[in-house]
């Protein structure tokens, strides 16, 4: 998704017709580097165009896609919406359990101690677990820092949000994690209002293709049935396919 995101930011910077973007976001986050290249192409972007870019939270947008929402200028939940989870989690599959009942043993002949620090076929020592640790608060406080600059949090409000947990519209509104609370027609009315554009402006949707029926809540393609977001960060589709490694995301919402 991140190609594609970047594709429809390039084709909106070549157009000089284009006054604002919206992002429509819906997506529980995904890989660390999926979430900051997002954040950095929307902010590179913004400093070579002369748009604003407001995000639009539809369903869930949290831990990453929130991260990379960070650089629009004002963000708009939906009433419904779920949002932040502002944190990093390491998923870490163990199949040491599992090997010890049918058996199966692996040996890993290593370079240094901590070379196979991770590995499914074994626990972790108190020593790779204090290693994690420090590779997680350190990429967090890069998230916590993003979330603190852009939304101008409280002391207190960043050690609420710091907790990881989610919060609903009305919630994230009173914490100061987004602008307002609205629908789509409110995002094109605060659009408008904000760059004096008349009531008559085209709405430009940008896809592979065009299908039938266009409006701004038509977001699928030509090669795939399935609806795809502007800020879909690329979750693992399902449970059994959750891959070793560090992300911006909020766990509970994988499908």
């Amino acid at each position: 998704m991140v190609q594609d995101v970047v594709a429809q930011l390039r084709l909106a910077q070549k157009d000089t017709n284009i006054k604002a973007v919206v992002l429509m976001v819906n997506s529980p986050g995904g890989t660390i580097t999926a979430s900051d290249i997002l954040y950095h192409e929307i902010s590179r972007y913004k400093d070579a165009s002369n748009a604003t870019v407001t995000a639009c939270f539809l369903d869930i947008a949290t831990s990453g896609a929130y991260y990379a929402s960070l650089a629009a200028d004002k963000i708009f939940a939906h009433p419904t919406s779920l949002t932040g989870s502002i944190g990093t989690i390491m998923l870490m599959p163990s199949l040491d359990g599992l090997m010890g009942k049918i058996g199966v043993e692996v040996n890993a002949y290593k370079s240094g101690k901590l070379k196979d620090m991770g590995s499914l076929f074994r626990k972790p020592t108190p020593e790779e677990q204090n290693l994690f640790k420090d590779i997680i608060d350190d990429l967090n406080s890069r998230f916590l820092h993003l979330a603190q600059t852009h939304r101008e949090l409280t002391k207190d409000q960043l050690k609420e949000v710091s907790s990881g947990r989610v919060f609903t519209a009305r919630q994230a509104l009173q914490m100061g994690l987004v602008d307002k609370i609205g629908y789509i027609d409110d995002v094109l009315a605060s659009i408008r209002k904000q760059n004096n554009l008349p009531s008559e402006t085209t709405i430009v949707a940008y896809r592979r293709a065009e299908t039938a029926n266009d409006n701004e809540y038509n977001i699928t393609t030509a090669f795939d049935s399935k609806p795809i977001t502007l800020m879909d960060l690329g979750p693992l589709s399902t449970a059994s396919k959750i891959k070793a490694g560090l992300y911006y995301i909020w766990e509970p919402a994988l499908p």
